[in-house]
């Protein structure tokens, strides 16, 4: 099952499993191609929607000038 409440990495990497082990329930897949067809699945999940933005760091002027 899937729990919103882990990290990005957490989820990405139980929705890549969730994918793989139904493609692989319902087609033959050879053994040597399985991590081909995981990193495939897990790069194709990582790459969607907007990247976001790099944080700039805050400008910290003194209190007291």
């Amino acid at each position: 099952m899937i729990d919103e409440n882990n990290s990005p990495t957490d989820l990405l990497m139980e929705l890549t499993s969730s994918i793989v082990s139904a493609y692989v329930s319902n087609n033959s897949v050879p053994v040597a191609e399985l991590p081909n067809v995981i990193a495939s699945v897990y790069n194709s999940i990582s790459n969607i929607g907007p990247k976001p933005a790099p944080v700039e760091p805050e400008v910290r002027r003194p209190a007291i000038s």
